[in-house]
């Protein structure tokens, strides 16, 4: 017993050693919520919810948050948000702030600014501020040269500058700069085996830089679809769509001049299959069965969370997955369950009182409510900060269905990924996805519905 507490303090002690502390003051936003994501891989982009607190009437906040490895952070209030790259050992002292000004013209992806404060941050940020100002600058510098895309000898100038001023930095900024100056001079169409020479053979897959990552995409990306259009695309094609043979498939993949070992091959058909499983020459169902064998069959951890990362991206809110449960606030306050409609199809429609579209299409959703009265719920969520305005609108006009209130922590909006813009989504009577997101009112929505309630 005494060796069983022992360790279980180790344990909490070696958690804690790598626990990560975000403090500071929000100013302006005294007792709103404060929530911590982080994005978990750089093919996916999946982000996941790290802590959510509520800002002291001080301004004060503290974070904590089990964070290992480098990664890019995102701190949101309401629908404003930052991001910043977080590196294991740091502990950030930010001030947030907000300026409508510099935001007036976005209903959606408003940007909090912030200040780190004592060099918190490791000195990480400020760097790559400076690279990217250096680098937005060059680029204007040679606008002209983009455009005839004679600019080769001036990127090669430039990566030399950049190099020397930065050459005494930290080795994980450094390796950002690499990968930064690669995918420039990817983007203006270096020789690719000289990239791949230098940047990707024989090094290892950095999956927490986000800059390597985003090289490697930005390298990668169409190539997989270009095998399968290729002179023997019909292999990759009939492996993926017909006998779903995973070493069959790395085989083909291997054949690639820019894919030389076997860990390289996996994490370019995790890329690849993301990328094609929109494609219509590819069947879905097929795509995903191959997803999960490679995830079976990966080669490390890092391989297998980003399988994950990607399997759930593409199947939740997909058609037969259970619809994400909820649970708020209707203009009573009466509280209102996804979880409790079972037995009726649902219609939800996430609106914002700030679009003319979204008003117009809650008048019209009064002609649908009366038409299958008893045959649907209709529940409007409203997904605006202050709904003293959306709740004004339903009383005025007397809307005869359910209308809803976001929650102040977000998980709704998470949950069904709505990030701005009105969205419909169907839910069968079993309380799962019938079609997310679904066809507005101009797009046939009344005929889903329809479809809908007749096989229901």
């Amino acid at each position: 017993m005494r060796f069983f507490v022992f360790f279980s303090i180790l344990a909490l002690l070696a958690i804690s050693i790598e626990a990560a502390k975000i403090s500071g003051t929000a100013i302006g936003f005294e007792n709103k919520y404060l929530r911590l994501y982080k994005v978990d891989d750089f093919i996916s982009n999946s982000e996941i919810k790290m802590d959510v607190v509520r800002i002291d009437p001080d301004g004060k906040f503290e974070l904590n948050a089990y964070l290992p490895k480098p990664t890019i952070i995102k701190l949101c209030i309401e629908d404003k948000r930052a991001e910043l790259i977080f590196l294991p050992g740091a502990e950030l002292l930010l001030v947030l702030t907000y300026s409508e000004m510099e935001n007036s013209n976005k209903l959606f992806d408003k940007q909090l600014k912030f200040s780190i404060q004592k060099n918190s941050d490791l000195g990480i940020n400020k760097l790559i501020w400076e690279y990217q100002s250096e680098n937005a600058a060059f680029l204007e510098e040679n606008h002209s040269k983009l455009v005839t895309k004679n600019i080769l000898p001036a990127v090669y100038e430039f990566q030399n500058q950049m190099k020397e001023k930065f050459k005494n930095e930290m080795p994980f900024f450094k390796t950002y700069l690499e990968y930064s100056l690669a995918s420039l001079e990817d983007a203006v169409l270096g020789s690719e085996k000289k990239l791949f020479k230098y940047h990707i053979s024989g090094r290892p897959i950095l999956y927490f830089n986000a800059a390597y990552m985003n090289f490697f995409s930005q390298f990668y990306s169409d190539r997989f679809i270009g095998i399968s259009q290729g002179k023997n695309g019909f292999q990759l094609l009939s492996t993926v769509n017909g006998t779903q043979n995973y070493e069959m498939m790395m085989e083909i993949l291997l054949r690639h001049e820019f894919i030389n070992n076997d860990t390289l091959a996996q994490i370019f058909a995790v890329l690849g299959l993301n990328e094609v499983y929109g494609e219509e020459t590819f069947k879905k169902p097929n795509v995903i069965s191959m997803l999960r064998t490679l995830k079976s069959k990966a080669l490390n951890g890092d391989i297998e969370r980003i399988c994950s990362n990607v399997l759930k991206s593409i199947i939740s809110l997909s058609k037969g997955e259970p619809a994400p449960d909820f649970s708020l606030r209707d203009l009573n306050s009466d509280i209102h369950h996804l979880s409790d409609k079972k037995g009726k199809a649902v219609v939800l429609f996430f609106w914002s009182a700030y679009s003319n579209e979204s008003l117009r299409d809650l008048l019209l959703l009064n002609e649908f409510s009366e038409k299958y009265l008893n045959k649907i719920h209709l529940l409007a969520i409203n997904i605006d900060e202050d709904p003293t305005k959306s709740k004004k609108f339903a009383r005025d006009n007397k809307l005869s269905y359910t209308v809803l209130f976001k929650d102040a922590q977000y998980d709704l909006t998470d949950k069904y990924r709505i990030y701005g813009g009105r969205t419909f989504a169907l839910i069968d009577r079993n309380g799962n996805i019938y079609a997310y997101p679904a066809n507005l009112p101009e797009e046939n929505l009344e005929s889903d519905i329809f479809k809908l309630v007749s096989e229901n």
